[in-house]
């Protein structure tokens, strides 16, 4: 398919790829960004700002203790104050005392 796209394009046609290295790499033929990257043919740039959530969420906090592959406390998932999320720690609960909340 990336053959076929390449084919089609004009000499003068500028792409442009664009990525996410920290979700779940596609395999085979479809691992076609890694593939690219590795021929350091084509220039790269990683992006370094959040865009999506607000710098201090507790989403992005969460995605820098995944990247880093720490597990954050329950208390920092847990946050109060901006009442984004609740994660509930199953071990200390009964199924329904889980519903009730």
């Amino acid at each position: 398919m990336m053959f076929n796209l390449l084919r089609a394009c004009k000499d003068n046609l500028t792409l442009l790829f664009v990525g996410d290295e920290n979700q779940i790499p596609s395999v085979n033929y479809g691992d076609i960004f890694n593939s690219l990257i590795k021929t350091n043919y084509i220039p790269c740039t990683l992006l370094t700002k959040i865009f999506r959530q607000g710098e201090g969420s507790i989403i992005s906090l969460l995605a820098k203790h995944i990247i880093k592959q720490v597990i954050p406390s329950i208390q920092v998932m847990n946050d109060k104050e901006k009442n984004e999320t609740q994660f509930i720690n199953i071990k200390d609960n009964t199924y329904n005392d889980i519903l009730k909340t």
